[in-house]
């Protein structure tokens, strides 16, 4: 009897959120958070590309050696691509129209005199790609394309490239330190030290052949690159006298200097011809973003907000509330272009760090007390009864309407 008086009322919820679900509309996308590892290990390095793949560098335990972990939704989302003794790291990742799986490389610590190694994900096992007595840095890739440094004969740095078709090609061969190279499908971006001048000068390969990009006397760093377009940091000044700006430069274009202050400008991302970085305004760290028309300050309070990174219209970064002058545990925030909306991507912890994007995935970790976990958002659009925003209208979402069902917020002599 008593659950045949509850039918009305359970009913009446029913057509309220139906009510709500026709007459909300949907406007913005809502993010879906999910932690990916819970193990006692460390999970940290993430990468993570449009098509919903990640990779990342786990640590089993203090006394293990670290792996190379890849991630892709499905029954079984988790593969361990190493199983090794020696310590794998700097995993990077991009998908390969060719092959239309992902291309993975990673450096191990397996060479002679305890050095590094540049490997890729082969088909059944690791493909290493270089077995010699220095040292190989810094391993990115593009597609069909994977660059790295090495530290030929344990004198001056290098740069190499490989594809499936050429095998490893060394791209420069001088006695000066070629550093830091980027990638993107055929073009590389590098920087290269000035034998005559302080500081270094930016190097460019189209697919081709390589040409200088600057001569000057200032330092160069922080190179990037997407498609047609390149950006990178230089140093304004001499010795400790000066600031950073940003540069950006499209094909073959000349170069545009998109800051001019007295304002340490760093760290670029680009995007197509989107660009964001940070920059030290004399008392905390803020975020630039320069559009493809004009810059603009996505950020202004007394608290850090660094590492950014940027996917299309999207920008991810860390914010780090600041006890004196120390930074502390960050929150991972993001800004989307299309509707010019910041939100916290709230995972639980507030201790988010190093985030990346692409596309509709934003990946981090966490240090949920005792390791670092992994942690995914994903982008949905917006469900009007989806009221606790996580891209699921359930039981949840209810519960929430019920809490107010039949609540009155006019004036209280006008409520019933």
């Amino acid at each position: 009897m008593n659950t045949m008086r509850r039918i009305p009322t359970i009913a009446l919820f029913l057509v309220g959120l139906l009510v709500l679900l026709a007459v909300v509309p949907a406007s913005a996308v809502n993010w879906r958070i999910t932690q990916i590892t819970d193990n006692e290990g460390d999970d940290s390095s993430t990468r993570v590309i449009s098509q919903g793949w990640l990779a990342w560098v786990s640590k089993p335990s203090f006394f293990d050696d670290q792996e190379i972990v890849l991630y892709y939704p499905g029954p079984n989302p988790i593969r361990q691509i190493t199983n090794n003794d020696y310590d794998d790291n700097s995993p990077d990742l991009s998908w390969n129209p060719v092959s239309e799986i992902p291309t993975l490389c990673w450096k191990g610590r397996c060479g002679p005199d305890n050095t590094y190694e540049i490997f890729t994900m082969g088909f059944k096992v690791p493909l290493r790609l270089t077995d010699n007595s220095y040292e190989d840095d810094e391993p990115q890739n593009s597609g069909t394309h994977i660059v790295w440094e090495g530290r030929q004969n344990g004198d001056d740095w290098e740069i190499f490239r490989y594809t499936s078709s050429l095998g490893v090609v060394q791209l420069t061969m001088d006695s000066l330190d070629d550093r830091h190279p980027v990638v993107s499908g055929l073009r590389i971006l590098w920087s290269k030290t000035d034998p005559e001048e302080y500081g270094q000068e930016t190097y460019y390969f189209d697919g081709l052949d390589t040409f200088r990009l600057t001569d000057n006397a200032w330092m160069e760093r922080d190179h990037r690159i997407d498609g047609m377009h390149q950006v990178w940091g230089m140093f304004h000044g001499s010795g400790v006298v000066g600031d950073w700006e940003i540069h950006h430069r499209y094909s073959d274009g000349p170069i545009e200097q998109l800051t001019n202050n007295t304002l340490y400008d760093f760290d670029p991302v680009v995007s197509g011809n989107r660009i964001v970085w940070t920059q030290n305004d004399g008392h905390d760290t803020e975020i630039l973003y320069y559009d493809g028309v004009s810059i603009r300050q996505l950020t202004d309070n007394e608290v850090d907000d660094e590492e950014p990174q940027i996917s299309g219209q999207r920008i991810v970064w860390v914010r780090y509330p600041r006890t004196g002058e120390l930074s502390d545990d960050g929150q991972i925030y993001l800004f989307d272009d299309a509707d010019d909306s910041i939100t916290l991507l709230e995972d639980g912890y507030d201790n988010g760090y190093h985030p990346k994007i692409a596309g509709n995935f934003v990946v981090w970790h966490v240090f949920d007390g005792h390791d670092y976990e992994v942690m995914l958002a994903i982008a949905c659009d917006e469900m009007p009864g989806d009221i606790d925003k996580n891209c699921v209208v359930d039981l949840a979402d209810f519960a929430i309407l019920s809490a107010d069902w039949l609540d009155c917020t006019l004036p209280s002599v006008y409520c019933p």
